[in-house]
């Protein structure tokens, strides 16, 4: 930032001193004038340019460890309405962790649909909603199969 304005401040005086001489401004009223508009384009570019910086920043920085963790907000695991709740053994198996790799089968919360292929699907947040955003996640995965949730670094 420093650079732009100081670059600006040379500008407005080579302008100044230039149109001091090819007008019939006096000489300080047109320096006075260039000096400043040089001033003002420099602090405009440095402004600009910290923007810039300040944007690519938070872009790159990362999330804070509270909001890369994983939290299990509901869990459902079975076939069409015949359902049961899994959410406590998946929230075992994941909240807190940054990645979690979980498999569903009836040792989640029982057989719910006896002779029928199930399905588990998982609702989970990356940290505190309140403090960490609202975005929620989903994972599924077919019975006796793997799925895995995970929370951005």
């Amino acid at each position: 930032m420093k650079t732009t304005l100081a670059l600006g401040l040379v500008l407005g005086i080579v302008t100044a001193t230039a149109h001091a001489q090819s007008s019939n401004e006096p000489p300080n009223d047109a320096y006075r004038r260039a000096y400043q508009e040089g001033y003002q384009q420099g602090f405009r570019d440095g402004l600009a340019q910290a923007a810039k910086a300040a944007e690519e920043a938070q872009r790159s920085s990362p999330r804070p460890l509270a909001c890369r963790r994983i939290i299990v907000l509901n869990a459902r695991y079975g076939a069409d309405s015949k359902q049961c709740d899994a959410t406590r053994a998946i929230a075992a198996q994941a909240n807190g962790r940054s990645s979690a790799s979980v498999r569903a089968n009836n040792s989640l919360c029982g057989d719910p649909s006896p002779r029928k292929g199930k399905d588990l699907t998982i609702d989970y947040g990356c940290g505190d909603p309140g403090f960490c955003g609202r975005e929620i996640r989903n994972a599924s995965a077919a019975e006796n199969r793997n799925t895995t949730l995970t929370c951005p670094p």
